[in-house]
């Protein structure tokens, strides 16, 4: 019987099939990207708001209107945020895009690298695109730049190199879900994140910039959404971040959306909002800034939140809780709890500013609205706070609404108003403040504006005492009331203390002694600490920190202030003594004149004097311009021997200023003194200089001033600057003016003679004229005017008083009268600063008002003032200076109070300091008198009432009063006063249209002719022709960043001849869009500098200019153009040019020149010249690619040839095939022909990019492939062979498909076989089968074959050679391919017994 075949070969053969197999197996674990087609997406489309119906008794009733309910229209708008979010075939959930169900699309991934488990970020090629087919961790181990990341599993990023991702065509990351502490930095034409359906969590620790182009994705989406970490910017067109569930913030968060139907952060099936603390959160959106469906909590942070278009912070079914510094704005409501079904609650702590610039929405809305902490501004058009439920106020709380009939404060649905502390001003267009349940103060808190009035009786709203509906209402703690006294005159080495009485008794009270600089700005005085615990009453006894029981000032203070400052608890304000002055004195002298003088082409002063300081200016400058500033600046000379040479420029007109400088006991005079004198060797006229002299004799000089009488005739010589200037013809009789009148003054006429017989002739030039005096005038001034294109506008005057007598004028007002006097006292010696400077109180006489007896006044020779009160009654006297028995040229008058000698004067604080107010507006300001006992009448002024005018506190604003215009209200009671500085409503934007700034006044029509418009936020738009005749701009943008020009109608903006300025200078990212603006201009059409960018986008521009489009050439300045039509024709160099940042064209060509290249910032044709004449033409509207099979599903069988669906494709597109299951069929990415791989169903795509013409797209069909079936047989049925032949021919097996088969031998007994290789081994005589049998795979069925192996005896074969082996009788034998093999010690023998 012969045995198996055992030898080192049939090893081999057995080794290399293992290997074989292993292969394989490693081959179907490691799948090539080509093998597997597509990325699963999601495509998460933006909503339009869409808010709808009304809810009866929860909805803000119309403006005005406090007691009807009302639509939702007010408070949410008239479109409302719908998720609509919907399941599709139970597998992909999409969201709808304005009513298009947008699906997800995998896109064609040719050179995939498919991924799982941890992964270095070394490993991967740059610009890949990841699959992943398992959960992953990508371990940034360097910076790495990744096209995409797809696959519907778990992807976890960590490292601290960055991961870039830049995906033009597609999404950037899209898995199952995303964990990340590594540094992303992500760009996307689709979702930059996105887990898939949106069903996995996206939660981002570190730093981040994700960014989304298309306008139909959102750029970050995802189940519950975790960005915290580092500083992040993530930027979109559509909705930026989005969550189907809950969404936490924290870190620097910056989001920023361009769509205005969408949102920089949106929660939804629910979801909250959590910003954590300490975090700083930007929300900027074209559209609305923060939309949560539920909850919005900011425990302390920091919020800043637009939008221009929708509502700013708003829930749809939640609680608003935020903490911190909020800054909101927005063109609907500002912040908002609930949609037109909820009403939810608002919590705001902390410092905020709120403004809705709409007219249809209320600012800050909710169920229970509280609003705590630091200082809040809410600015509205309508309702600026609206409750369903009870508002709570503490703080310093400023709500405004503007439009006719809105109310400032309004709790409705019974809801109460409460009022815990602080300082509440509610301003309404008609009411200020309205609870349909009841105003509650807190104790003991009142009613201030509303003087005389206060709570009406029902409790819902502020009246005043005339029962009339107070539209503005000031609420804060009550002032507070009693007597504070300083016992002595303040001076060095002079002991002050003070007395302290009133009704606030029983209050805790503090007090501490201040010093001040200037009376304005005051500090506290430290001494010996030590507990205080004397009572009100009475002078204290003790000392402690900051406080005494008297001061003694310092010889170094002389010339500050002290005062006592006493506060108390639950009162609002101070109680200050009067303040003092520490014996600083006026300076009532006047200065020597500077004699000036040339030495070597300098300016030198000939009478210097220490006691003075001077300043120069190397240009004619007048006295009543001078600033402290200047006097800074003020030199003294050291020594009155000799020149001082001063510093002056080369052909230059110096002027000179001295005054008396100040001392430690006296201040500078207010006596100014001043020359000039020119330095130079020009021919050319520089300037021009006014000197006037009397006819006859000589002005009379008294303190540097110049007076005349009435009648006198006086010469008025105008000279060039040089004196030899060759250039100068005279002054035009037009531009002689005398009290700024031409002709027509009272007070004088220019004549041309000096006997004043023949006037001026306005059209004539004159170099001198005669001005004839005709009444009384202090300070007349005589003024000429001059320009000429070299040196522009010159202008000088001269004043003098124009007396009865020719010498001393009668005075205008006196001041420094008003004083604080004990009964029994005398003050002498009191300094009085007058007007004129040559006018004398000697001689003035009083007359007195007031109950009692009146100190008596007098004045001395000396220029000095005594008050003498030893006869005197306590009171409160107002004097009126008499001059020749008649009141003061100004009606000056002064006051005197006399107090019982316990106390000094009353001090006088306004409960206002500041007020914006709007034009034609009346307000109501009150003054509180400190002590609070005086009886003393309050005097109202106004610094300027061409702004305001005040009577007895009532401040009527001008109704046209210019934005941005003061004026000072001052109450005055004995001397002491109060201000409030009204500041006129409005806003200045840093936009200028034909050099007119926009305001919030000029907008809706910024030039008066309806064609420029600003709505405010930053959109600018023109609609009309205009022509620029000056050298201004047409649009000048300084501040507007993201400003959006928008043409609304075909116009045309030209520059007239003269006219070289730059049209559209821009400084700030610009957009235009909209109708055709052609341009015609004489220089540069558009300029741009700092960086900033150029949109043209969906613009239809024609240019004409000698530099149509100029960037900086130095700032990264970018110019976009996007859909746009382009029209450029350049008389300069280029079209366009210096564009360091770059310019890009987007869904637009350049067509004229054929051959443009954009390069460098510019556009250069093909000679490498920059382009003059240029057209840029948007790219043609787009059609459906029309692809199509034949078939939508077709079915192939494995091993057969398949013929695919015939593909249309009208439009001869570039194809790319792809199939879903690659290991089901393959598909040639370019023919589309199929090769059926195994048993199964997989989907054929085929895409396209599209082109300049047609839309990308892409269509598929289903295909089913089947098994095939196997063609075994063997080339004989049978085969006869003998049991000993050494040589025989076995049948061949045909095995087209190359299958792996199984042989078996059916009688082993005969023969047996190699499973794998089919090998036979003869064992005896006799038949048996040998068969080839294939079992089946996923590509083919099972099949099998057969042949009958005969095996007959042996014949006489001789093998006796074999005994001729060594150890013959252990051999074997064996048939191998028919022939005969012998073995024996491992070695292999043919039949001849040669070794093999």
């Amino acid at each position: 019987m012969k045995t198996k075949l055992q030898s080192s070969r049939l090893m081999s053969i057995i080794s290399l099939l293992i290997l074989c197999l292993y292969a394989n197996s490693a081959w179907a674990t490691n799948v090539s990207k080509a093998d597997i087609d597509g990325a699963i997406g999601i495509n998460v489309a933006t909503q339009k708001m869409d808010v709808t119906g009304s809810i009866a008794d929860k909805m803000p009733i119309p403006v005005g209107d406090v007691h009807k309910p009302m639509t939702a229209d007010l408070m949410f708008g008239k479109q409302a945020l719908k998720t609509n979010l919907q399941q599709t075939g139970g597998k992909t959930r999409s969201i709808s895009l304005d009513g298009k169900v947008a699906t997800p699309r995998k896109a064609p991934t040719k050179t995939a690298v498919n991924v799982s488990g941890l992964i270095d970020a070394s490993t991967l090629a740059d610009n890949a695109e990841i699959v992943l087919t398992g959960n992953t961790n990508l371990f940034m181990n360097v910076n790495k730049t990744l096209k995409c990341i797809s696959g519907d599993y778990t992807l976890t990023i960590s490292g601290g190199n960055i991961l870039t991702i830049n995906n033009p065509n597609g999404a950037g990351i899209e898995v199952k879900s995303l964990n990340s502490t590594a540094p992303l930095n992500i760009t996307a034409r689709d979702n930059a994140i996105a887990t898939t359906n949106a069903a996995g969590d996206v939660t981002i620790n570190g730093n981040l910039t994700a960014e989304t182009t298309g306008d139909k994705y959102f750029c970050i989406v995802g189940k519950k959404v975790t960005l915290i970490g580092g500083t992040m910017k993530i930027t979109s067109v559509t909705n930026a971040v989005v969550s189907y569930g809950d969404m936490i913030l924290g870190g620097d968060i910056t989001a920023s959306v361009t769509d205005d139907h969408s949102g920089a952060f949106n929660t939804r099936d629910g979801g909250n909002l959590l910003i954590q603390e300490g975090s700083t959160i930007n929300a900027l959106s074209a559209g609305f800034g923060i939309y949560a469906a539920g909850n919005i909590t900011m425990p302390n942070g920091s919020l800043t939140a637009r939008g221009y278009s929708n509502s700013t912070v708003q829930s749809n079914s939640g609680n608003i809780s935020l903490t911190g510094t909020i800054n909101v704005k927005g063109k609907d409501c500002a912040i908002c709890a609930g949609d037109q079904t909820v009403v939810c609650d608002v919590t705001i702590n902390g410092n905020l500013t709120a403004e809705t610039t709409g007219d249809k929405y209320f600012c800050i809305v909710g169920k229970k609205v509280t609003l705590i902490g630091g200082t809040m501004k809410i600015t509205s058009v309508t309702n600026a706070v609206v409750s369903y439920g009870d508002i709570t106020l503490s703080g310093e709380i400023t709500a405004v609404s503007s439009m006719k009939n809105s109310v400032a404060i309004n709790s409705r649905d019974d809801g109460n108003i409460i009022v815990k502390n602080g300082k509440i001003i509610a301003k309404g267009g008609d009411i200020g403040i309205y609870a349909t349940g009841s105003i509650n103060l807190t104790p003991p808190l009142v009613v201030i504006t509303a003087a005389g009035g206060g709570i009406s009786d029902d409790g819902h709203t502020v009246v005043y005492d005339n029962g009339k509906v107070a539209t503005r209402v000031v609420i804060m703690d009550p002032p507070i009331a009693g007597v504070v006294a300083l016992n002595s005159t303040p001076a060095p080495g002079n002991s002050v203390g003070f007395t302290v009485s009133g009704d606030f008794a029983t209050s805790e009270t503090s007090n501490v002694w201040q010093i001040s600089d200037d009376n304005v700005t005051w500090q506290d005085i430290v001494e010996n600490a030590s507990a205080m615990t004397a009572p009100i009453q009475g002078e204290y006894k003790q000392q402690r920190v900051a406080t005494s029981i008297t001061y003694t000032p310092k010889e170094s203070e002389i010339g500050k202030y002290i005062r006592v400052k006493v506060s108390a608890s639950d009162y609002s304000g101070y109680i200050y003594s009067p303040s003092r002055q520490i014996a600083k004195l006026l300076c009532t002298n006047a200065p020597a004149e500077p004699v000036l003088t040339n030495i070597n082409d300098k300016v030198n002063l000939s009478n210097a004097k220490t006691t003075q300081e001077y300043i120069i200016f190397n240009y004619p400058k007048e006295a009543s311009s001078l600033t402290p500033s200047d006097w800074n600046n003020a030199i003294t000379p050291d020594s009155e021997v000799g020149f001082v040479e001063l510093n002056s420029t080369t052909n230059a007109n110096h002027t000179v200023f001295t005054r008396i400088k100040e001392t430690t006991s006296t201040l500078a005079s207010e006596n100014v003194a001043e020359a000039r004198l020119y330095i130079g060797t020009s021919v050319y006229l520089t300037d021009i200089e006014l000197n006037i002299t009397k006819t006859v004799g000589y002005f009379q000089k008294i303190n540097n001033e110049l007076n005349c009488k009435v009648g006198d005739v006086i010469r008025c010589d105008a000279s060039p600057v040089p004196a030899n200037a060759t250039n100068w013809y005279g002054i035009s009789g037009s531009n002689w003016t005398v009290d700024n009148r031409n002709t027509g003054s009272p007070y004088g006429t220019f004549y041309e003679d000096a006997d004043c017989t023949v006037p001026i002739n306005t059209s004539t030039n004159y170099k001198t004229v005669y001005l004839k005096t005709l009444t009384e005038k202090n300070y007349l001034e005589v003024r000429i005017l001059y320009y000429n294109s070299g040196i522009g506008y010159k202008s000088r005057a001269k004043e003098f008083n124009v007396t009865p007598d020719g010498y001393f004028p009668l005075l205008d007002y006196i001041n420094g009268c008003s004083r604080t006097i004990a009964a029994g006292e005398k003050i002498t010696g009191i300094e009085v600063s007058r007007r004129p400077f040559s006018g004398s109180v000697y001689g003035l006489t009083t007359e007195v008002s007031g109950e009692g007896i009146a100190p008596v006044v007098s004045f001395s020779l000396y220029e000095t003032m005594t008050i003498n009160a030893i006869n005197a009654t306590p009171g409160v006297y107002v004097y009126t200076p008499l001059q020749n028995g008649h009141p003061l040229n100004n009606n000056t008058t002064f006051t005197i109070t006399v107090t019982d000698g316990k106390y000094g004067v009353d001090s006088l604080l306004l409960r206002e300091n500041a007020i914006t107010a709007d034009p034609d507006e009346v307000l109501e300001l009150v003054a509180q008198l400190m002590p609070a006992n005086s009886e003393a009448e309050i005097t109202w002024t106004s610094s300027n009432t061409s702004v305001a005018t005040v009577q007895n506190g009532i401040v009527t604003i001008a109704e046209n009063a210019p934005i941005g215009a003061m004026a000072t209200i001052t109450a005055n009671a004995n001397g002491k006063s109060d201000k409030c500085e009204i500041t006129v409503s409005g806003e200045e934007y840093d936009l200028y249209v034909a050099s007119t700034r926009v305001t919030s006044r000029n907008q809706d029509n910024i030039l008066g002719d309806g064609n420029f418009s600003f709505d405010g936020m930053n959109t600018l738009t023109i609609k009309g022709d205009y022509t620029i005749n000056n050298s201004a701009n047409l649009v000048r943008n300084t501040g507007i960043d993201g400003l959006y020009i928008n043409i609304a109608q075909a116009c045309t903006i030209s520059q007239g001849e003269e006219s070289y300025s730059t049209l559209f200078d821009l400084r700030k990212n610009t957009a235009i869009h909209g109708e055709q603006m052609t341009v015609n201009g004489n220089g540069i059409a558009f300029s741009t500098q700092g960086g900033m960018t150029l949109t043209l986008d969906s613009a239809n521009l024609v240019v004409s200019a000698i530099m149509p489009f100029k960037g900086s050439g130095i700032d990264e300045d970018n110019m976009n153009i996007m859909n746009s039509h382009v029209e450029v024709n350049a008389s300069g160099s280029a079209a366009i040019f210096s564009f360091a940042g770059g310019i890009s064209l987007t869904d637009c060509h350049i067509q004229i020149p054929t051959n443009a290249v954009v390069t460098n910032g510019t556009i250069e044709d093909g000679n490498g010249s920059q382009v003059r004449n240029l057209l840029i033409v948007p790219n043609p509207v787009k059609t459906e690619s029309a692809l199509a099979f034949a078939s939508s599903e077709a079915t192939a069988i494995v091993g057969e040839t398949f013929t695919a669906p015939i593909l249309s494709n009208p439009n001869n597109l570039t194809i790319t095939y792809y199939s879903e299951e690659p290991m089901i069929a393959k598909v040639d990415a370019q023919t589309g022909e199929v090769t059926p791989m195994a048993a199964g169903t997989t989907i054929i795509t085929a895409y396209t990019d599209g082109n300049l013409y047609h839309k990308a797209g892409e269509v598929s069909y289903t295909l089913i492939v089947l098994k095939g079936s196997v063609s075994l047989s063997f080339t004989q049925n049978s085969v006869s062979v003998r049991v000993d032949d050494e040589e025989f021919v076995l049948p061949t097996l045909n095995n087209p498909q190359d299958v792996s088969v199984t042989y078996s031998s059916s009688n082993p007994a005969v023969a047996t076989v190699l499973a794998l290789t089919g090998d036979i081994t003869l064992v005896a005589a006799g038949t048996t089968t040998i068969t080839a049998t294939f079992l089946g795979d996923k590509s083919y069925n099972e099949a099998s074959a057969s042949y009958d192996l005969i095996v007959t005896e042996s014949t006489a074969t001789d093998l006796n050679y074999i005994s001729t082996l060594p150890n013959a009788s252990s051999v074997q034998k064996i048939l191998h391919n028919g022939q005969l093999l012998i073995l024996r010690d491992g070695k292999t023998y043919n039949a001849m017994g040669q070794e093999m």
